[in-house]
């Protein structure tokens, strides 16, 4: 008896945090209505309430001498209300506070009971006037800037307490944090702020990108790196979730962040283009955008996504930190998430029973298909593995996410792809510049998946469907090229870059050339090692990466010696060595 009740127990606990919140919460951006004539013009009529759950309108602020809010009375806002009519079971908040608020006015608000007391009447009055669902309450930072104080930390949660307490539960409290362990440490009260708030949005990226950065870094990257130590590597998701979790806040009450847009860089030295490379300044401003202060430095995903794809854009995914960048108009450097590196982070959300996840922005993502994947393509990935379950909750083998799939459902908007070539950085050299200051520069592995996609997630509007969802997926990895850059070749070398090519032949033997013309081996298949295995889980309702597919290829580690680096083919038979020459002294400098 005693052993059914127990597993009764485990039963329900695990039930309960499979159907945690569902939360797909969406910011908007109320100032990419400035972007008039230009792709990122985006007003009210072009967000789709149906791919979200929650959708944050940007902001309105507390004015400085008095605890009066903005009141933005306009057409906007009562079109942004009015979305209702299209989806009535999206909430709509209101965003309060940003960047643009000065910390220093909440820090004075949440000083004393009369003012937290005054400031919870206004956000009440001012969501009942409109007929907001809730408030999200954005200050950036307790304890943090310009006439802020260390009182803060405390208050902060007296204010949220107010807050909660004037609002009740009927309208829906919601806070926007600073994910890092400085944040925490100097902003947060974890185990206090998360009970007075219905859940809490982990704001993973922005963690660079700012015009104080010397060398090139990801903003919002999946995971750390081997060999990051101290607060560096903890500027990931992986480690800010657990960071959370682990200092007390509730897994279900946190919504994990993902940028629809890229934070981009002018390089020093355009021979250097990998992470670290030296930066003069933030990126230039996206032609998407007027020319703004705030904007320079930021690309919409559309932006990005649409000249990778059709002009030339080189994208690279780096496979430690599990994020992409791409160099584009010689200086130009940009760091972030495409599709498959969102996948990864809701498979995270998922691994790890969190509330969900959270959008910034939903203007900046393709809302009007510039790249041929259907509108709002990163989203939608969210909304169908969050809410409608359609990804399985087995632990990410990252590189299953490579590997483009087949799925039809009946969700409208239809996402559709082609097959793309994706440059993986694996290996790395470390180069030292005068006086001692060493980085990491890495060779890439471009690898080709012949897979044709013709739906991904959802069937476009004008098709007729049956209820039920489908899945085919044919995935082949046809070859595997390794190459040394172009621009590390040293100058006082000539000839071409040297590259070794492994290709599968259809009569099972593996053909290696050395493009050089002096070497050519041909090895049966039986000598050569298997790469790799990557099942799929056997129920397959969604996001997956390859089924039960098995890569045959010959294993090609790099080695490094004094003078010349070389690449060795290894089988169980034969070995073939194709030298490099040595790329040249660079400088580059550390992250400080």
């Amino acid at each position: 008896m005693r052993k059914s009740l127990l597993l009764i127990c485990i039963i329900l606990c695990i039930v309960s945090s499979t159907i945690a919140q569902k939360r797909v919460v969406c910011y908007w951006d109320s100032t990419s209505l400035r972007h008039e004539n230009l792709k990122g013009y985006f007003s009210v009529e072009d967000i789709d309430p149906t791919v979200c759950t929650h959708i944050i309108y940007t902001y309105i602020r507390f004015l400085q001498s008095n605890i009066i809010l903005e009141q933005n009375i306009n057409d906007t806002i009562v079109a942004f209300i009015n979305l209702k009519q299209k989806n009535p079971n999206v909430k709509l908040l209101i965003g309060v506070g940003g960047p643009n608020q000065p910390s220093q006015y909440f820090s004075l608000i949440a000083s004393t009971e009369t003012d937290r007391a005054l400031s919870a009447a206004k956000v009440k009055e001012y969501i009942d006037n409109f007929g907001f669902d809730g408030v999200d309450l954005d200050w950036q930072y307790p304890n943090q800037g310009t006439g802020s104080t260390e009182a803060d930390k405390e208050n902060f949660v007296y204010l949220l307490m107010t807050w909660r307490q004037k609002l009740t539960n009927s309208k829906i409290f919601s806070i926007s944090v600073g994910p890092r362990q400085r944040d925490i440490s100097f902003s947060y009260n974890i185990a206090e702020i998360h009970q007075h708030v219905d859940f809490i949005n982990l704001n993973t990226y922005n963690l660079r990108g700012s015009a104080n950065d010397v060398v090139t870094a990801f903003h919002s990257p999946y995971r750390k790196k081997s060999g990051e130590s101290g607060e560096e590597s903890e500027w990931n998701a992986e480690s800010i979730v657990d960071n959370w979790i682990v200092r007390g806040c509730p897994a279900s009450k946190l919504t994990l962040g993902i940028a629809t847009y890229g934070r981009s860089y002018t390089l020093s030295d355009i021979s250097q283009t990998g992470i670290g490379a030296p930066v003069d300044s933030i990126g230039k401003v996206s032609s998407y955008f007027r020319t703004l202060t705030n904007n320079a430095g930021i690309l919409p995903y559309a932006e990005i996504c649409y000249n990778v794809k059709n002009n030339g854009w080189k994208e690279t995914l780096d496979e430690e930190h599990f994020a992409f960048y791409a160099v584009f108009n010689d200086d130009q450097w940009v760091s972030y998430d495409a599709k498959e590196s969102v996948i990864a982070k809701i498979h995270l959300a998922r691994n790890k029973r969190l509330g969900g996840v959270n959008y910034a922005s939903i203007d900046r993502d393709d809302f009007s298909n510039e790249c041929g994947e259907g509108s709002f393509p990163l989203i939608r990935i969210g909304y169908d593995g969050i809410v409608d379950d359609n990804i399985e909750d087995n632990p990410i083998d990252l590189k299953t996410t490579l590997a483009t799939t087949t799925l039809s459902t009946t969700r409208p908007g239809g996402i559709t792809t082609t097959p793309r070539q994706i440059t993986v950085e694996t290996t790395s050299s470390t180069t030292t510049r005068p006086g001692g200051v060493t980085t990491t520069q890495k060779p890439s592995t471009t690898t080709t998946q012949s897979t044709t996609t013709t739906s991904v997630f959802s069937t476009p509007p004008t098709t007729s469907v049956s209820p039920t969802s489908t899945r085919t997926t044919t995935t082949r990895i046809t070859s595997t090229t390794r190459k040394l850059p172009d621009e590390l070749t040293p100058p006082l070398l000539t000839g071409p870059a040297s590259t070794v090519t492994v290709t599968k032949i259809p009569d099972d033997e593996v053909k290696t050339t050395s493009s050089s013309g002096t070497k050519s081996t041909t090895v049966k298949r039986s000598s050569v090692s298997t790469l790799g295995t990557f099942p799929t889980p056997p129920t397959m309702s969604g996001l997956q990466g390859i089924s039960s597919t098995t890569v045959d290829t010959a294993e090609i580690p790099t080695t490094r010696t004094s003078t010349l680096p070389s690449t060795t083919k290894t089988t169980t038979k034969k070995t073939t060595t194709t030298h490099f020459p040595t790329p040249p002294v660079t400088s580059f400098s550390i992250w400080q």
